[in-house]
């Protein structure tokens, strides 16, 4: 019964693994100014997912990276291998713009809104 259940729960997780742009197309978008530097802003949402992963899942891990262009991070947190929240942030003449993306299927919705507004 257990083996059975983990395959099922293995399944699930798999059938909703999205890539960062399948989760940019299907998933819930996010945009804040920051006061922040963006390479700020990014530590800042790092920090926050990883502050807060005691409240959620053990596994649930923050991974930061410089993005593409110069002076852009990305932020990504990831669940059991599965990426929930993909956030980007960009510099603006105020500090930077942070734009988010949250799984459909990620349960804690309103955590990824006070993560943008504490950044």
């Amino acid at each position: 019964m257990r083996f059975a259940l983990a395959i099922t729960l293995a399944l699930t997780l798999v059938a909703c693994a999205l890539t960062p742009s399948e989760l940019r197309e299907q998933g819930v978008k996010l945009t804040h100014n920051s006061a922040n530097s963006p390479r700020d802003a990014a530590r800042c949402l790092a920090r926050f997912i990883d502050e807060y992963r005691p409240f959620m899942d053990a596994r649930f891990a923050s991974d930061i990276r410089e993005g593409a262009q110069p002076g852009h991070w990305e932020v990504r947190a990831s669940g059991s291998n599965v990426l929930q929240i993909l956030a980007e942030v960009q510099p603006s003449p105020s500090g930077s713009t942070v734009t988010l993306w949250q799984s459909p299927y990620l349960i804690y919705r309103s955590m990824s809104a006070e993560m943008v507004k504490g950044c």
